[in-house]
């Protein structure tokens, strides 16, 4: 069962969105922000409640996938610290997915929004250039 702290972001969130029923992503929230999907859970330890998100940044090009895949290990580098976005592949869709833990205590619903409306934007610019230097 989901953290009283994670069901109250969520509510929060459904608030903002103008979302019916909240009770109904307490398990899983899939979103759509822009044209691009998203799955919040529950992303509690016996440390830290927290939010798991999963931004999907879609599906690896056949051109140049080595260069691609090579680019978000790059990424990947840059970004790494605590609770920061790291590239990964979805096993079931072979997606590209933008994962990151967010202790709940730590971000707003706005914030949260606004985080998911910033890495909207930053999968519509991956999916035209994959983050290599020029659209592929």
């Amino acid at each position: 069962m989901a953290s009283e702290n994670y069901r109250k972001l969520i509510d929060e969130v459904c608030a903002i969105a103008r979302i019916a029923n909240p009770k109904l992503f307490y398990t899983t929230a899939d979103l759509t922000v822009d044209g691009v999907n998203f799955t919040l859970i529950d992303g509690s330890t016996e440390q830290e409640e927290g939010l798991a998100l999963y931004c999907d940044f879609g599906a690896l090009p056949v051109k140049n996938r080595a260069d691609v895949l090579e680019r978000l290990l790059e990424i990947n580098l840059t970004m790494h610290g605590v609770n920061t976005p790291v590239f990964t592949i979805n096993f079931e869709t072979r997606h590209v997915l933008l994962a990151q833990r967010i202790p709940v205590g730590q971000i707003s619903a706005l914030d949260l929004m606004n985080t998911l409306s910033e890495y909207s934007a930053h999968s519509k610019a991956w999916r035209k250039t994959f983050y290599l230097h020029e659209a592929r």
